[in-house]
């Protein structure tokens, strides 16, 4: 496989970069180029990869340098890579021609996965398009286009993947692009390649528009349906929310009858609900029953077994959040259900 990397001069990161494109496939070659002038290095052909280093260029000429880089190698996977974190940078980029815009804050790790994403896609770009910026990216391997009665059933509609569909669905629940990424033990920049080409896809120019077509695709809500039935604790949305505590052995949380103020997730050791005869471990979150019952009662106390480390969630973001957040509602729903059935099996 040949790999352009086109820098103004050269240096230590182009350098090791040029190391780095050695884990990409065994049999890889390197070519060295000039960003200044877009085309294939002498005779050796157009590559399947291009690199282009923009660093320290003004957002105007950048993207000049790539526009002509995407016409000059028409058929080549096209990245920009730059010291810019800034997304509408990126997106400038992007706009311009290049398949993927790379931030040099990237391990090496981060970066050769960006690049095995762009590799895997499927590009084509309409012939005399220029700077491609009307490409159609048609799918990475793990899905095709739909046709019209594909897109009929509702199964992977606009030709998203099944990747894409993922990203998205997690972006419906708020999830955003970092919690994503370790949702999927990805790294940030390949989850912006995933929605960038499902924006595209759609027809839209980011988040907000992506969201309000997507929620309504049969095929998003079996996703989240599947994520409310199969997901056992909810803690990646709730935490930002709940508030940790510590409590010694014998600690008295609450007293049957009490007001319940506030449920609780146990991050490590036991609580004992000895009215009830159950114990709650890692894992495990109680106190829900006293938020929801109409008298707001504690319907068991709650002990501390040994010390104990909890998140707690008071009743008023507890109901906040079952109204904002669809997820949280159901999965409160069969927690509260569950409880129910079990104390009336005892």
């Amino acid at each position: 496989m040949k790999v352009l990397l086109a820098s103004n001069g050269g240096g230590l990161y182009t350098d090791a970069f040029a190391y780095w494109l050695r884990a990409l496939s065994p049999n890889v070659k390197v070519l060295r180029g000039d960003a200044s002038t877009a085309g294939p290095v002498s005779d050796s052909g157009e590559p399947e990869l291009a690199l282009v280093d923009i660093d320290g260029i003004p957002t105007r000429r950048a993207r000049t340098t790539i526009a002509n880089f995407r016409v000059a190698l028409p058929n080549a996977r096209l990245v920009a890579i730059g010291s810019s974190i800034a997304e509408t940078f990126g997106a400038a980029i992007i706009e311009a021609g290049a398949d993927a815009y790379l931030p040099k804050s990237h391990s090496e790790r981060e970066a050769l996965e960006l690049l095995e994403v762009v590799l895997r896609a499927k590009l084509r770009r309409p012939r005399g398009s220029g700077s491609a910026v009307n490409r159609e990216i048609r799918s990475a391997p793990d899905a095709k286009p739909l046709d019209a009665e594909g897109r009929k059933r509702g199964n992977h509609p606009y030709g998203l993947t099944r990747r894409e569909l993922d990203m998205l669905e997690l972006a419906c629940f708020g999830l955003s692009n970092l919690q994503i990424a370790k949702r999927h033990k990805i790294s940030v920049g390949v989850v912006k390649l995933h929605l960038h080409h499902a924006y595209e896809k759609l027809g839209v120019e980011g988040r907000v528009q992506a969201i309000r077509i997507v929620e309504h695709l049969d095929v998003i809500r079996d996703l989240q349906l599947q994520q409310m039935e199969s997901t056992p604790t909810l803690l990646d949305c709730l935490l930002p929310h709940m508030s940790h505590e510590r409590h010694r052995k014998g600690h008295v949380l609450f007293r049957k009858g009490e007001p319940g103020n506030a449920m609780y997730y146990v991050q490590q050791g036991k609580v004992q609900l000895p009215e009830i005869g159950a114990s709650m471990t890692p894992g495990d979150v109680f106190g829900e029953l006293g938020v929801f019952a109409p008298a707001h009662a504690r319907t068991s106390s709650a002990r501390c077994e040994v010390d104990t480390d909890l998140f707690k969630l008071t009743a008023d973001q507890t109901k906040r959040l079952c109204l904002e957040n669809p997820k949280f509602a159901y999965y409160v729903i069969r927690l509260v259900a569950d409880r129910l059935v079990g104390e009336r099996t005892r």
